[in-house]
């Protein structure tokens, strides 16, 4: 087993509090499809509990009810979680972990998990603290959706994708402190909005993150940041 620091696993813990009612809505929408797709309770939260992933549950659930193959349904969980693989390559450069270690955080590792920890403090700790929390919350309201689904009516045209990007949006702009964060983060933009038309789906994600990543490098290798305050 691996050591912990309780008092930074609580501090990533609490961090991520605010993240919780963004997933509340979609975890909702996720347990009312399963459910009328005609999934019993045990089914909706074992997914929850062992995929443990927003976009690629709801995706399944849909796959599934359509009848599509088990190998497509595989292949698109995959590919709707591969950005997954930067945001590891970004942890490797702030902590060593052993391969327990980048086991059990690669399993729970979410956007706001990495997000906060990256921004806070890029420690094994605080990190498994963030994402125990969102994983309680994630199974939570899926157990509260499947009981309470009948009370909550969700209109088939409501948009709920944009709540967790949202509030991850909020918490990304409170972290940009130098001119190389802002440059970046205003490129990316561009470039997600650019994918976004060209219709690229989740791939948006990934070229966005390596593209991000490869143009912070570049400046940062030319020049040290410079804090904001200092050049107002």
């Amino acid at each position: 087993m691996f050591r912990l620091d309780a008092h930074l696993f609580k501090q990533g813990f609490t961090a991520v509090l605010p993240l919780w009612l963004a997933s509340a809505p979609v975890a909702f929408a996720y347990a009312i499809a399963a459910r009328e797709a005609g999934w019993d309770v045990s089914q909706i939260q074992l997914l929850s509990l062992t995929l443990y992933s927003a976009s690629a549950q709801i995706s399944t659930v849909q796959l599934l009810t359509s009848g599509t193959s088990a190998i497509t349904i595989i292949i698109t969980a995959v590919v709707l979680n591969l950005h997954h693989l930067l945001y590891g390559l970004s942890l490797a450069r702030h902590m060593k972990l052993s391969r327990l270690q980048r086991a059990t955080a690669a399993y729970f590792l979410t956007d706001g998990a990495y997000g906060i920890t990256i921004d806070k403090n890029p420690t094994f700790s605080f990190l498994l603290g963030a994402e125990i929390s969102l994983f309680i919350a994630w199974n939570l309201f899926t157990a509260l959706g499947v009981l309470l689904g009948h009370l909550i009516v969700i209109s088939s045209s409501a948009q709920l994708n944009f709540v967790a990007p949202l509030t991850f949006f909020v918490l990304l702009i409170s972290s940009l402190k130098t001119r190389t964060d802002v440059t970046v983060a205003l490129i990316s933009a561009v470039i997600a909005v650019l994918c976004l038309s060209m219709q690229l789906g989740s791939l948006t994600i990934l070229i966005v993150g390596i593209t991000g990543a490869f143009i912070g490098a570049r400046l940062e290798s030319q020049r040290q940041p410079t804090p904001l305050a200092v050049n107002l």
